[in-house]
């Protein structure tokens, strides 16, 4: 399973930019932390 996660990370690679990525990730972060919130889960706790 390794192999293809890193086959298919490989591929994403020729046709985005490193900032196009990070962008990517940084929108689905957003998306969780809101998501999250709207639960009521409390980000902030460490003792979960």
């Amino acid at each position: 399973m390794k192999d293809l996660y890193k086959h298919l990370e490989d591929e994403i690679d020729k046709f985005y930019t490193l900032e196009e990525k990070m962008s990517y990730h940084y929108e689905t972060l957003i998306e969780l932390y809101k998501l999250f919130n709207n639960i009521g889960l409390d980000l902030k706790n460490e003792n979960i």
